[in-house]
C-alpha cells in the first residue's frame, strides 16, 4: 500500500441501514477501515476535509445531490482522494461526465460485495475500476454513437441535450442552466423542446422520470 497500512474509507449514502451493512462488511477485511458514513453532500464535503479518507464510496442516488458536482468539488480540494460510485444503473452520458469529473471506480449495486472490495483496492493503488456491466455500457454507448454518426441520425440526443436533462432533473430553471452552461435561456428552452420532441415526452415530470429510469442523472 502506498499511503498507509489500512485503506481509510468514507461512505456517502442516505440509507443508514446500507451504511451500517457496508461498515460491517468492510470491517471483515484487515486492510480496510471505515471512518464514518454520511447522508448528504455538505457532510461528505466536510468529512472529506477533516478525515482525509483514501477512498469515498458514493451512492449516486443520494437524495437531492448532484454527485458529479460533489465529486468535482471533493477532488478539487483533495486531489489524492479516490472516488467510487455505486449506482443501480448508469447511462453512457452519466458515465462520460463522471470520468471527466475524476471518478475512479464504478460498481453497480447488482454486483457482489467482493467486487466492491476489489474496486476499493484497485483505485487505492491509483488504478481505475469498472465492473463488467459498466464496461458494457461504455462499449455499447461508443458503438451506438459511431452508428448514429455513420447513419446521420438526427434523433440521437447530443451531449448538450443530455446535460440539460441532467440539470433539469436537479430542479434548475432555464436561467440557472443557461448560466451554468454559458448559453442563453432561449437556447435552453429550445433545446428542451427539441429533447421532448425526440423522446416523444410531453412534460418536464415525464422527462425527469425518463432521466432517472435511464441512469442519465444521479438524482
Amino acid at each position: 500500500m502506498h499511503r498507509n497500512n489500512r485503506i481509510k474509507i468514507l461512505l456517502a449514502n442516505d440509507h443508514k441501514i446500507v451504511r451500517e451493512g457496508l461498515r460491517l462488511l468492510f470491517a471483515s477485511h484487515s486492510d480496510m477501515e471505515v471512518l464514518d458514513g454520511e447522508e448528504d453532500s455538505k457532510s461528505v464535503m466536510q468529512l472529506s476535509d477533516e478525515l482525509e479518507p483514501d477512498v469515498i464510496v458514493i451512492d449516486i442516488n443520494m437524495s437531492g445531490t448532484d454527485n458529479i458536482e460533489l465529486s468535482r468539488r471533493i477532488l478539487k480540494e483533495n486531489p489524492s482522494i479516490r472516488i467510487i460510485v455505486h449506482p443501480e444503473r448508469v447511462h453512457m452520458f452519466f458515465l462520460s461526465q463522471a470520468i471527466k469529473a475524476g471518478i475512479a471506480g464504478f460498481v453497480l449495486k447488482e454486483c457482489s460485495f467482493n467486487e466492491l472490495v476489489h474496486a476499493v483496492r484497485t483505485v487505492y493503488e491509483d488504478g481505475m475500476y469498472m465492473c463488467p456491466q459498466i464496461k458494457d455500457v461504455l462499449t455499447n454507448g461508443y458503438l451506438d454513437q459511431v452508428r448514429s454518426d455513420c447513419q446521420g441520425e438526427s434523433s440521437a440526443l447530443s451531449e448538450r441535450e443530455y446535460e440539460i436533462i441532467r440539470l433539469l432533473s436537479l430542479g434548475m430553471t432555464s436561467k440557472e442552466i443557461a448560466l451554468r452552461m454559458e448559453i442563453s435561456p432561449k437556447t435552453v428552452d429550445a433545446c428542451r423542446r427539441q429533447i421532448m420532441d425526440k423522446l416523444d415526452i410531453n412534460s418536464i415530470a415525464e422527462l425527469i422520470k425518463h432521466a432517472i429510469r435511464e441512469g442519465i442523472t444521479s438524482v
